[in-house]
């Protein structure tokens, strides 16, 4: 039988079990509701219970607008949007050992939404595969948006961090280190993760100056962002004094009398994700380099890293005269809202558009002879090599190039870490409907966070509705999950039957997890990946 009754330093929790060989513990304090007084503070130590709490119920999630993603809602959304509270420093704890004398691995899940968006316990997140191979896996809520992540003059006088959702997570590590070891977890083989957002609560938390060490190693998957700008702290006040005029407040209101607005009041309904703060800044207690690389490059290169990009994330056209580092949400002329998908594109304007982005290089490489292309395969053709590293710097963060580059550059600094690529091109399947839509996965591809059915292993007949499984999606899914658990249990990805992954200081070495997995490198690649190296070199990392 699983633990079902757990001490920790706040008093004794009771699970609720899921099968006799698996408990979860939901809606698990670590900090005091951060409400009231405590609103925009550091997170405060809960208070201290008697008798048993019982843990059967998930939390409210942290206060938000919740936004229209494109695919994502009828993914991973479809069962519709929780409750929402200020009150919402809990975590949800899986287990599937029989004593604390265990001390399985432990995987911390932060979940993906930016930092304005998401909750711990969305269906895709379903974590019971990775139980099942011995792992304890603790997924966490912490603040968001303004909530989370907001900066006015008026805070100067109280001095401190601005990153308050970063100061939650380092409390939620500090927490499961401290009890985890009574769910039979081993505090010291954690494994933080996420997705999209998730990825820079990771990095922010490997990389700040008041991080322990507690975290050994990080899956971030969708993208890692070590190229992800921080905000200077004037800038924050100016984005944090901007939105309190855009929902009608006085900007100039004391911190006592913005404290007592209902948080109701804090919103507009309908706003979208980028016209609410919701980026790193550089507050000079939680981070303080100028980009979250650097930051890391001091304070995480201790720390492995698994992670990679899918297909359909880079933009082919992406912007070429810009710097690769660049914000979180924040923009100086707001984005554009995203129109049809158009994936259509000639032979002629294939050529045409890698002739002007790669310049002299075209020819020196015979781009012509190395790249074949036809009507039918340009579109596609293209954003597989956006997403290798052909693109503008707008996308740079988004390519497999830029991870590889940067895992190259931490395993230099320490020669003990180590970096594992991956290139996400495994398709989901879908039923005859979506052809011609926007949802057509001709269109989408390996779109943004599709990995999360397979890399927790949580697609279900039914689950979701609209993705017809087959047999491959299952054989995809028991690979994924397996890579996963290897990485989260060694530090290592690689086991038993599954084809080598080869880490990035071997050569450059990623893996292409598609229909097929192929280990890649910088001689597997030969001229392409010559092609993509110095095009980077001389177009991006110019500087």
């Amino acid at each position: 039988m699983a633990i079902r009754f757990a001490e920790t330093t706040l008093g004794t929790v009771e699970g609720c079990a899921l099968t006799d060989n698996m408990t979860v513990f939901k809606g698990v304090p670590y900090a005091a509701p951060p409400v009231g007084d405590l609103r925009w503070r550091p997170p405060a130590e809960a208070v201290h219970w008697k008798g048993i709490r019982k843990c059967d119920t998930f939390a409210k999630a942290a206060y938000q607008r919740f936004i229209n993603f494109g695919p994502v809602v009828e993914d991973f959304d479809y069962v519709g949007y929780p409750e929402i509270s200020e009150d919402c420093l809990y975590l949800n704890i899986w287990t599937g050992a029989a004593s604390a004398q265990e001390r399985r691995p432990v995987y911390v899940w932060f979940h993906g939404g930016g930092l304005t968006n998401g909750f711990p316990n969305e269906v895709e997140y379903n974590p019971e595969a990775l139980v099942n191979r011995g792992i304890i896996v603790v997924q966490v809520a912490q603040r968001l948006n303004l909530l989370g992540y907001f900066a006015i003059p008026q805070m100067r006088q109280e001095g401190g961090a601005r990153n308050f959702g970063l100061l939650d997570q380092l409390k939620a590590i500090d927490w499961i280190y401290e009890n985890i070891s009574s769910f039979g977890g081993n505090p010291d083989n954690i494994t933080a993760g996420g997705q999209s957002g998730g990825t820079t609560k990771c990095l922010s938390m490997i990389s700040s100056k008041m991080s322990k060490g507690r975290v050994k190693r990080v899956i971030c998957e969708s993208a890692f962002r070590p190229t992800l700008k921080l905000l200077d702290l004037n800038l924050a006040e100016q984005i944090g004094t901007d939105y309190l005029k855009f929902v009608g407040l006085n900007p100039e209101m004391s911190m006592e009398e913005l404290r007592k607005v209902p948080v109701e009041n804090l919103y507009v309904p309908g706003a979208l994700q980028y016209a609410q703060p919701g980026d790193l800044i550089r507050d000079d207690v939680t981070l303080d380099q100028d980009n979250l690389g650097l930051c890391q490059e001091i304070y995480g290169t201790a720390v492995d890293v698994l992670g990679g990009v899918n297909w359909g994330e880079a933009d082919i056209f992406a912007e070429t005269d810009v710097s690769p580092y660049t914000y979180n949400h924040y923009r100086p002329i707001p984005r554009k809202p995203a129109g049809a998908i158009d994936n259509h594109m000639s032979t002629e304007e294939f050529y045409a558009h890698f002739r002007k982005l790669l310049g002299d290089l075209y020819d020196e490489y015979e781009f012509e002879k190395l790249i074949k292309v036809n009507d039918s395969t340009a579109w596609k053709t293209g954003k597989w090599l956006a997403s290798l590293g052909l693109t503008g710097a707008g996308a740079y963060r988004n390519t497999v190039i830029c991870h590889r580059r940067f895992g190259q550059r931490i395993h230099e600094i320490n020669q003990t870490q180590q970096t594992y690529v991956y290139y996400w091109t495994h398709l989901l399947p879908q039923y005859p409907e979506a052809v011609g839509t926007n949802n057509d996965i001709d269109k989408q591809l390996a779109w943004h966070c599709s990995e999360m059915w397979f890399t927790f292993a949580s697609l279900r007949p039914g689950t979701p509705p609209k993705r017809p499984w087959r047999k491959l999606d299952y054989q995809m899914a028991e690979t994924a999950v397996s890579y996963w658990a290897n990485f989260i249990m060694t530090g290592n990805p690689n086991g038993k039957g599954l084809p080598y992954w080869p880490p990035v200081n071997e050569n450059m070495g990623y893996m292409v997890l598609g229909n097929e997995k192929i280990a890649e490198n910088a001689e597997t690649g030969t001229e392409l990946d010559a092609l993509i190296r110095e095009y980077v070199r001389l177009n991006i990392e110019k500087d």
